[in-house]
Parts: C-alpha cells; structure tokens; sequence
C-alpha cells in the first residue's frame, strides 16, 4: 500500500499555490466600475480656469463649448476629449465646482468612464484594433481620479471586457 511522504504533499501544496498564484496574477484580472463608485453630484461648469493647468492656455478655443455640461466622470469632474493627433484623444478633466482643469490622459482607442465611478478605461478596445497583435507600446490602462489627478493602477495587453457606455 502506498502512503505519500511528507515530500510528495509538498510538492502539491506548492503546485497548488503556484496555480492560484499564476491566476491571481493572470493579465484578465477581472476590474469592475463598482470597485471605485462614488457618488454622483449635479453640478455643472460655471467657468473654466485655463490657468489652473499647463495644457489651459493652449486648449482655451476647444475648451469654451464645456460651460454649462454637467458632471460625466467621478461624481464631480466633467470629462470630454480633444483630438491631439492621428489616433490620439487627450481626456480632460475639469472640476465642476472649481472650474479647474484638473488633469488629462491620452489615449489611441477611446475611453470608458461612469458618472458614478472613479475608474476610466483608456483604450478600451485597442486589441481589436490590432486584431490581438499589440505593438509593444499599445495597452489597455486603467486610471483612478484621485484629488491629484489621474492615477494609473493597472495596464494590459489584454481588452477591457465590460460596459462601456461611452
């Protein structure tokens, strides 16, 4: 009769870890909008402050059509793109209340974002751009609005599978 050592359960325990290990690290980390839910005032942009950021001054003629639009992206910001190129949006985001723009990310393939959410999705969809064959600079990033600004926590190569509403 066989009876397993001490070192054969070894051996599956760490089999075993290294398994959940791999999968907890896998590149399809499932990330949901409700992770960062916030909640969603109704302000709307009085006035925009172009000097409260280094891209203000330059953006100002694209910018004077956001007075008046409500909250989009994280419960207080309004968040809308400009073309910055071939393949290129840059998002900007301004504070209802304050009018100051706050931050940007750039993007090649859209974004998805929630009024209620603190999360953004930069290039959504550029693995199918690509039909799966990324070039090495091409990602899937995933940001967060902190009061600084945009916070990337988490890029793939692979695309963002949820809602998108945008």
């Amino acid at each position: 009769m066989f009876k397993p050592s001490m070192f054969c359960f070894s051996i599956l325990v760490n089999l075993v870890f290294l398994g959940v290990a791999s999968y907890c690290n896998a590149d399809t980390v499932p990330i949901d909008f409700d992770q960062w839910e916030v909640k969603v005032s109704n302000g709307r942009i009085q006035t925009i402050q172009f000097s409260s950021h280094p891209m203000g001054e330059a953006l100002e003629s694209r910018v004077q059509s956001e007075r008046g639009q409500s909250v989009n992206y994280a419960g207080r910001y309004h968040l809308f793109a400009v073309g910055c190129g071939t393949m290129c949006q840059s998002f900007i985001a301004v504070d209802v209340y304050t009018g100051k723009i706050i931050d940007s990310v750039t993007a090649s393939a859209g974004a998805c974002y929630f009024p209620d959410s603190s999360m953004i999705v930069v290039n959504p969809e550029i693995y199918q751009m690509y039909d799966g064959q990324l070039p090495d600079w091409a990602f899937t990033r995933y940001y967060r609005m902190t009061q600084d600004g945009f916070l990337e926590f988490y890029k793939s190569k692979e695309p963002y599978l949820g809602q998108c509403n945008n």
